[in-house]
């Protein structure tokens, strides 16, 4: 009998729905689940609403008292398998319950989304090194001043504090049987972990690639800053006052529906100017006959390795790359066909995204990972008024010693200025060193160059359906 699994409980980018249908056509019994009844841009369905579960649990935040005496159909989020972490969230705030489940025999795999572990101030540095900025506005000095963990767990997943943002994907590497994420997200992070793949089903959007002499650009910000939004407007209005010909819809806040939508009859959508590689949108955009200029950075995130066909775009090439496509019909028309020949190939179907965390699973589980993260110690660092709960030590410690860092790590005085008085010498030299075989160096760590060309261990776990 094939294992039930839960999924949850952050429906960003409507990874909830396109991972339950993926694993429910590869034969699976799946429960969703979410805080929220009606998601404003992915709808309503979910099987489980948990607003009201983790608001009682709030009322007496005991994570074992309150799962163990759960009743009715509460009980009933307890009957799974696999559970799926969307976005650091779980069955409770914070999720406090992933030591229980683990206790309980389940397998728990973090999906983190971006933000929920991307703490502001190290995405600066990290961008920097990418030659990209980050926008002001994002930064905060905001500090956590609690000594104790269960204050800064019952935070907001977003709350951008060092302490919180390290927290949440601590959780994950003290519990998780498999992480799924990216170096340009998880600049925080020490445990290897695999990369994540963005599910979604194409059937629906329409294919049309318009081919308009005067094109029709499309730009959607989840967030105007984070998206670089208004150098985008500035480097178009430039173009446009220069006689270059074009139309432009700007969408914020619309339905998924309506997204869709539009993207049928636009020709070039730009996404953003950020570090990373692609999101949701550059997936619907292409596979609705679109041009997507986009990060596409193949080494701020580089797994799949150079096959994305979206014409990346920075703050310093967004003028001479938006005027060449805007005026380039027949260039228009080349990306956008090589864009629906990507998304053909089937590698972000639901079934083969959750075919892939099924492999991944097992590869995980036999030390196979395609990260190996170093930029925590090497570039991160603690922001001045910060207090770090003695608890997020000892799970950085705990971290370490199962899981090991590279030499590199380990012959330096990093991990003596970081840990203190909380790491002995002794403890330090039974600390695992990773091996570097088929591995490749980059700012924020190592990665597995098994994932280039032909030998793409994604790529040859799927099938084009």
């Amino acid at each position: 009998m094939k294992k039930k699994i839960f999924i949850g409980t952050n429906n960003i980018g409507n990874n909830i729905f396109a991972l339950a249908q993926g694993f429910r056509e590869l034969g699976f019994e799946v429960g969703t689940a979410s805080t929220i009844a009606n998601h404003k841009l992915y709808g309503s369905g979910f099987d489980f609403v948990l607003d009201s579960f983790q608001q009682e649990f709030r009322n007496n935040p005991d994570p074992e008292v309150y799962l163990k005496n759960l009743s009715g159909n509460d009980r009933r989020v307890l009957d799974f398998d696999i559970y799926i972490s969307i976005a650091s969230t779980s069955l409770l705030p914070g999720m406090l319950d992933f030591p229980i489940l683990k206790k309980m025999g389940k397998t728990i795999i973090s999906f983190p989304c971006g933000s929920d572990i991307r703490h502001n101030q190290s995405a600066k540095i990290f961008n920097a090194h990418f030659g990209h900025g980050y926008p002001k506005e994002l930064l905060t000095n905001e500090r956590n001043l609690s000594k104790e963990i269960l204050p800064l767990a019952l935070k907001s997943t977003y709350v951008d504090t060092f302490s919180k943002k390290m927290y949440n994907i601590r959780m994950a590497e003290c519990y998780a049987d498999l992480i799924l994420s990216a170096p340009c997200s998880n600049t925080l992070g020490i445990r290897p972990y695999n990369s994540t793949f963005i599910p979604f089903d194409d059937k629906k959007t329409t294919p049309k690639i318009c081919g308009r002499d005067k094109p029709v650009v499309f730009h959607a910000p989840t967030s105007r800053y984070a998206k670089g939004t208004n150098l985008i407007l500035k480097t178009l209005d430039q173009l446009k006052s220069e006689g270059v010909p074009f139309d432009i819809i700007i969408a914020e806040n619309l339905p998924n529906e309506e997204i869709l939508k539009s993207l049928t009859e636009c020709d070039v959508v730009i996404d953003q100017i950020a570090c990373g590689k692609n999101g949701l949108l550059n997936l619907e955009a292409m596979s609705s006959g679109c041009t997507v200029l986009g990060p596409n950075d193949e080494y701020s995130k580089p797994i799949p390795f150079n096959i994305l066909p979206i014409i990346r775009i920075t703050k310093n090439n967004l003028y001479g790359t938006l005027k060449k496509i805007l005026t380039d019909r027949q260039l228009r028309i080349k990306t956008a066909e090589e864009g629906l020949r990507y998304m053909n190939r089937g590698l972000h179907t639901p079934k083969n995204v959750a075919r892939y965390i099924l492999k991944s699973l097992t590869n995980a589980s036999q030390g196979a990972c395609d990260y190996y993260p170093t930029f925590f110690f090497e570039h991160a660092y603690i922001p001045d008024g910060e207090i770090i709960p003695e608890a997020l030590f000892a799970m950085t410690k705990s971290i370490l010693q199962e899981y090991g860092t590279s030499e590199d790590i380990l012959q330096g005085d990093t991990l003596t200025k970081y840990f203190g008085k909380h790491l002995t010498e002794s403890e330090m030299s039974n600390i695992p060193v990773w091996s570097k075989p088929f591995r490749k160096k980059c700012v924020w760590g190592w990665w597995s160059d098994i994932h280039t060309g032909k030998n793409d261990r994604y790529i040859n776990s799927t099938n084009n359906e």
